[in-house]
């Protein structure tokens, strides 16, 4: 599988961020915070910092040793702030239900680990798919199996056929509740705004694949951290899958704060039923380390009851929207004939079906050496090495005007191909 690691991952120890980026580079295919925002969640973080530490009854505490699961403070608060802002047909969050993370990746690594799934289990993934999560499978030595999509989001028909094909003890079902850790197999998804391509999964689909997971002893990571992002109220969101569940033990819902405040905080959360919940809070990284990151979470608790978070979250709403309606309006303006895309109502991207002919591979070339401008092909998303005739754009991390200029270049280019 093709990886973008040279063209955006900054490996070495110059600079300060992740991305390997100059200012004279447009890279499009970077799925990052605005700059804006982060400036503005900086001045409202070092105020949180200081109210956490002016509490004499708590701020030695969070230099201390953290419990395993987390603050009980913590996940309080943010057990309240998400049951107030996900979908209002889903379940309450509870805190019981919910284990801190280190970021949605730490929780991703953390769930291969606990649930034997390394060394041989198999992961089904969607294709395309996060392309960066195929790398975490790879570090657990996982066998990555392809689903198909369509137009919808996963495939069901083939998501049943590999389900299906699984050793038969493997989906052997136990009486309830399971033990946690005995599952067949891990399916990834990303049910709310698809990275890459922006699709939302119907309630139908949700219901299905639940249903499967349980029947098939398949265990669901979600990761749900693009589900406060949507710009739209035209189109509510379906309940998430987690709820679907009904604590049978056979989704995670993966969150984070890298994509609602600043990805700098490594700070996320699992929610998940109460037996693999214990099973994160019995791992010997939790017994010997305590919370993954209990500091931050002090600063984050400040964040929440203050209310800093909510007006982080609607600048992120505001801000992602009004750039989502430009990139949408100059595609549209500036795509030659042929070129076909279904906009998406939240997240960061918008995922592009360019004419057969063209190789996104090609484009991406001309576009870089003659302006400098860099997107995601279509099969740096794929398992499979599939979807070459198709890009992925990010409208979050460039400013309006930068967006649509990169936009405008990357149409420019395409023309010439055709």
């Amino acid at each position: 599988m093709e990886t973008s690691s040279s063209s955006i991952i900054n490996s070495s120890l110059t600079g300060n961020t992740l991305f390997a980026i100059s200012k004279e580079d447009v890279n499009l295919g970077i799925g990052a915070p605005d700059e804006v925002i982060l400036s503005q969640g900086v001045e409202l973080y070092r105020k949180a910092c200081q109210h956490c530490f002016e509490n004499p009854a708590q701020n030695n505490s969070w230099l201390q040793y953290g419990p395993a699961r987390g603050s009980s403070h913590f996940l309080g608060l943010l057990a309240s702030w998400l049951t107030l802002h996900y979908p209002s047909s889903g379940a309450a969050v509870r805190s019981e239900q919910l284990f801190l993370t280190s970021g949605a990746t730490s929780g991703l690594s953390l769930t291969c680990t606990l649930f034997g799934l390394s060394n041989g289990g198999t992961v089904f993934m969607e294709d395309p798919v996060y392309f960066i999560a195929g790398s975490v499978f790879d570090d657990h030595r996982m066998v990555k199996v392809p689903v198909k999509t369509d137009g919808n989001g996963i495939d069901i028909g083939d998501l049943e056929a590999k389900f299906s094909s699984l050793p038969e003890q493997q989906q052997q079902q136990q009486q309830q509740p399971r033990k946690a850790g005995q599952y067949a197999a891990l399916l990834y998804l990303v049910p709310t705004f698809h990275n890459p391509t922006g699709v939302v999964l119907s309630l139908e689909k949700r219901q299905r694949i639940v249903d499967l997971a349980f029947r098939h002893n398949v265990l669901v990571l979600c990761d749900d951290v693009y589900d406060l992002l949507g710009y739209s109220d035209d189109d509510p969101l379906p309940p998430r899958m987690f709820s679907l569940d009904q604590l049978r033990g056979h989704v995670i819902s993966n969150g984070s704060f890298s994509k609602i405040f600043g990805p700098g905080v490594r700070l996320g959360w699992l929610e998940a039923s109460p037996q693999v919940i214990e099973r994160f809070a019995e791992s010997g990284i939790a017994a010997s380390g305590g919370s993954l990151n209990h500091l931050t979470s002090g600063a984050m608790s400040s964040m929440l009851s203050l209310g800093y978070l909510d007006q982080m979250l609607r600048l992120a709403r505001e801000t992602y929207g009004a750039k989502l309606k430009i990139a949408l309006e100059t595609l549209r303006r500036e795509m030659p004939p042929g070129v076909t895309l279904n906009p998406p109502s939240g997240g960061f991207f918008i995922w592009i079906r360019l004419p057969e002919k063209v190789d996104a591979g090609q484009l991406l070339h001309t576009c870089k050496i003659e302006d400098k401008v860099g997107f995601q092909p279509g099969n740096w998303s794929s398992i499979t090495g599939g979807f070459r005739h198709y890009i992925r754009i990010s409208f979050s991390f460039y400013d309006a005007e930068t967006l649509a200029w990169g936009i405008t270049r990357i149409a420019h280019h395409l023309k010439r191909l055709l």
